[in-house]
């Protein structure tokens, strides 16, 4: 068992026991508790439905607060797009129009600066390890100044991006110039500018219909996400240039916060966690579901060879300096998290080093 395995291993058994959430206690000479009254959290989020992410993660959150607080948290969930678009998810909480919600930050390109290193090319090969990697930075409130409005509750990262096109077959990084792509955040933005190709920044609403059409030659986006949001039938090839993640929140509204029991806080807290985890797992897994699904559709898999890899690593890697000049400009400890984010994925062993 490596070393991410065991931290992941005992994340996991603090997350499911640290609050003696599974075996309550109760004390035979307490007295009845006074009944309190249940709260209902209003609940969007930016997930298809139908996604594996929201079956296995987003939406067993709400159903695990629900019956640890024993119907005292209790939800009414709002699907994707049904009060606004998942643009405005983070608004709809600041402003109080809904209590909680599962936010991208790479939606709302420079609003959210200091989440955007998981953002960073090349940073990790799984979704696991991403959210691994965030732990100590959340821990030590990294991402609390451009949250300040809201409670963030958890942080991760989202499955692996892969280049998909509808028309022109990508064997190497020479056939990345001049290619139109649908991408997001403002540092994948610069990746995509830095190998050549041309970054088009939209909703996936907007995307499914861009790439059949041919208004972008493709899309950079995680196996389930392209498969869930309907890509498939339009796009031929898959260029598995692991090129960066997305990352995802949990974020609750500050005054609905403040009228939570302790106790309930810290269960909702450690679900998120969970449920954190939970959906960076199904990313991965779903990956290699979805790979297959695509080559029985005929979807044919380019693999990039090793050389193509750490050429794009190299020509990527400036970006992470930039991030950290950037956001140290704003106000924000990039270069602290920077040094905890290469701590630790020096100890979990991840992520793309170019080799000589």
């Amino acid at each position: 068992m490596n070393k991410m395995h065991i931290i992941l291993a005992k994340l996991l058994v603090f997350v499911v026991f640290g609050a003696g959430l599974s075996y309550p206690q109760q004390s035979p000479a307490a007295s009845p508790a006074p009944a309190v009254r249940p709260i209902t959290l209003k609940y969007v989020h930016a997930e298809a439905e139908g996604a594996t992410a929201l079956l296995f993660s987003v939406k067993p959150f709400a159903d695990e607060v629900e019956r640890l607080t024993e119907g005292r948290v209790k939800f009414t969930t709002y699907p994707r797009g049904a009060l606004a678009t998942p643009t405005q998810n983070y608004e709809l909480v600041r402003t109080g129009a809904v209590d909680i919600a599962w936010v991208l930050p790479g939606y709302t390109p420079g609003r959210f600066p200091m989440s955007q290193i998981g953002a960073l090319p090349f940073a990790w090969t799984h979704a696991i390890q991403g959210s691994l990697a965030f732990e100590p930075l959340l821990e030590r409130g990294l991402f609390a100044k451009e949250t300040a409005d809201t409670k963030l509750l958890s942080i991760h990262s989202l499955g692996i991006y892969y280049l998909f096109t509808s028309k022109k077959k990508v064997t190497s990084l020479a056939d990345l110039k001049g290619l139109k792509i649908r991408t997001t955040g403002d540092y994948q933005i610069k990746a995509v500018s830095r190998l050549g190709m041309t970054p088009v920044a939209m909703d996936m609403g907007e995307a499914v219909s861009a790439v059949q059409t041919g208004v972008v030659d493709g899309v950079i986006l995680s196996y389930g996400i392209t498969g869930s949001f309907g890509f498939t039938p339009f796009v031929k090839y898959a260029y598995e240039l692991p090129f960066f993640a997305a990352t995802g929140m949990w974020v609750i509204n500050k005054d609905v916060w403040g009228k939570i029991s302790a106790k309930d806080q810290r269960i909702i807290e450690l679900c998120a966690t969970q449920a954190a985890l939970r959906y960076s797992y199904s990313e991965d897994f779903i990956a290699d579901i979805r790979r297959e699904q695509f080559r029985a559709r005929g979807i044919e898999i380019i693999k990039p060879s090793e050389a193509d890899l750490n050429s794009a690593i190299k020509i990527t890697q400036p970006v992470w300096g930039e991030w950290v000049t950037d956001v140290e400009k704003l106000g924000y400890p990039a270069k602290q998290a920077m040094t905890a984010l290469e701590l630790m994925r020096k100890e979990l062993g991840i992520g793309w080093k170019p080799t000589k």
